[in-house]
């Protein structure tokens, strides 16, 4: 059952290359897991997939960027279901019980072909609350090879949303430190809109962001200045516009 929530991106001599999410991938605790897979085309026509995380649920909302130098960057959603930290919050809160981890990872394959991978962005546990990180991930490299990647948060027990905006130097670029020198801007704290997030990046390396908004159930459009100011406006506000853009 493969092929949800892909993601493509093309190279400079027109291989294809695709993410995508296999609902079941492999068995976990006797329950069917998904894997996060890739797949291959090139320049005669020929294809090859590869599993490239098999660990416990990952590979959903999936976003795949090209280096300079063709190999992928694939961020995506992580849900980690037996983690030592997720014990730890059902037995210190056991009215809040807490079974998973949720974040974006990213996995690279470097030039040598193999696959290595850091956490992007995880999720947190704090007394009687928690948060997932990960949700609808989309990405885009800029010209001095770094990338740019929304994803949404959800805090469960004050009920906030968030859409968060993070960048940092793809793993061919010097600066590369496994995702330890990113920067993060929090594009709105706690407003709600943020689902079916997808960025693009215009001649100057600046973000432009589509996104809904389920309180207005609306289509946004922001796009951030070089001083680093978000303008929105609305795109559609009729009716209910703007899932799955």
């Amino acid at each position: 059952d493969a092929g949800e929530y892909s993601s493509l991106a093309l190279d400079a001599a027109g291989g294809a290359h695709i993410s995508y999410y296999d609902r079941t991938g492999h068995l976990f605790a006797g329950s069917s897991m998904g894997d996060l897979k890739y797949a291959k085309r090139n320049s005669s026509g020929n294809w090859t997939t590869e599993a490239v995380e098999q660990a416990d649920n990952a590979g959903k909302y999936s976003s795949i960027v090209l280096d300079g130098s063709g190999k992928p960057m694939i961020f995506h959603y992580y849900y980690f279901g037996t983690s030592d930290a997720a014990s730890y919050a059902n037995w210190y809160y056991p009215r809040h019980p807490i079974s998973a981890l949720e974040q974006v990872n990213c996995s690279y394959q470097d030039k040598s072909g193999l696959w290595s991978g850091f956490i992007a962005e995880s999720g947190y546990y704090w007394k009687i609350t928690y948060s997932s990180a990960g949700a609808y991930c989309s990405s885009a490299m800029d010209s001095r090879q770094r990338y740019h990647l929304l994803y949404y948060t959800f805090e469960y027990y004050n009920n906030l949303n968030e859409l968060h905006y993070k960048t940092g130097p793809a793993f061919s670029n010097p600066a590369f430190s496994g995702g330890k020198t990113d920067t993060r801007e929090i594009i709105n704290a706690g407003i709600g809109y943020g689902v079916y997030a997808d960025i693009v990046l215009d001649k100057d390396g600046n973000p432009h962001l589509s996104c809904y908004d389920p309180g207005s159930r609306s289509l946004k459009y922001l796009k951030r200045t070089p001083s680093g100011t978000w303008l929105t406006e609305f795109a559609d506000a009729g009716g209910d516009a703007g899932k799955y853009n």
